[in-house]
């Protein structure tokens, strides 16, 4: 009788600690549904924002530059930087907003058919792992390019790739 005691609390101990894993499983998926819940969140505000700014006023620097501040805090990603034209005529792009200074000297010396032509491929094909950029078009009509630098070892998660392709969608 004993004997069956101490299996019947080993049973217990077995099915106490299968239901503590259980829970932390639970407790894992709630977090992280949540947390996809506020991306979501802060993706729609953002996409609202940059509509109701871009509807509203004419294209400025100041518009645009407050739409990539909110991009880069919303992504969390620091390196974002966006050159455009005035319209789908002209060849070479201007570079109007970065995050970063070391942009601005990498942009002024790259060939702006290059790197549409790499937007262009990376929308098509797949994201590069370091340095990522967006065309900024709308049917034919090639607008600029939005571009994106991760850290080392960095990569874009998926609900980033769509906000950054939707921003780009909303300026062209």
């Amino acid at each position: 009788q004993l004997q069956e005691l101490g299996q019947l609390a080993d049973t217990f101990n077995q099915m106490a600690l299968e239901l503590s894993r259980m829970y932390g499983d639970l407790e894992r998926k709630v977090e992280e549904k949540t947390q996809a819940l506020i991306r979501s969140n802060q993706s729609l505000q953002l996409m609202y924002g940059a509509s109701r700014k871009l509807a509203g006023t004419p294209y400025s620097n100041s518009t645009l530059g407050e739409i990539i501040d909110e991009l880069v805090v919303t992504t969390g990603v620091k390196h974002v930087s966006l050159c455009l034209n005035e319209n789908d005529q002209q060849n070479r792009f201007t570079p109007l907003f970065f995050s970063d200074k070391e942009a601005d000297a990498r942009c002024a010396q790259s060939n702006c058919d290059d790197c549409y032509m790499h937007s262009v491929r990376q929308a098509n094909f797949g994201i590069d792992i370091r340095d990522s950029s967006f065309p900024v078009r709308k049917n034919r009509n090639r607008y600029g390019i939005l571009f994106v630098e991760n850290q080392p070892g960095e990569h874009l998660a998926q609900w980033q790739i769509e906000l950054f392709n939707a921003v780009s969608d909303t300026i062209a």
